[in-house]
């Protein structure tokens, strides 16, 4: 099911969606659980600003196949939330996000990643659900 809320440019899906409603959607908001699958035309919307994964449930890391290639095509992505996302191997998408301004990193984060020093917009950072210590 999407909801639209506001205007047409956001969504928040909590059932999968085979395609977003309009193709100006620019923030997307997902509701996971450890079954999510990630729809097929998110590899192709390079024009979102805006990727949240909401837990359905409290539990651990959700893995997403193929995850590092849908980040590689979003490159206007300005605010990104990896907290329930299994991202070991994202290191080099994260790298390429010049717009990013926030960015929350997840479980599978042991370790501040070398290309956080590109993101040169970045504003917020948040270590909370990380074993990440400064």
């Amino acid at each position: 099911m999407v909801v639209n809320l506001l205007r047409d440019d956001y969504c928040l899906l909590d059932k999968p969606a085979n395609e977003v409603v309009g193709n100006r959607v620019q923030h997307v908001s997902f509701m996971v659980d450890a079954s999510w699958e990630a729809p097929s035309w998110l590899q192709g919307a390079n024009q979102l600003k805006t990727l949240l994964f909401l837990p359905r449930r409290s539990h651990g890391s959700i893995s997403i196949p193929n995850f590092n290639v849908i980040l590689a095509n979003m490159k206007a992505l300005q605010v990104l939330d990896l907290a329930v996302v299994d991202c070991r191997n994202c290191h080099d998408s994260l790298r390429e996000m010049k717009q990013l301004r926030y960015l929350r990193l997840g479980k599978s984060f042991d370790s501040l990643p070398a290309c956080i020093t590109n993101l040169k917009f970045l504003r917020t950072l948040d270590l909370t659900h990380t074993s990440i210590r400064v």
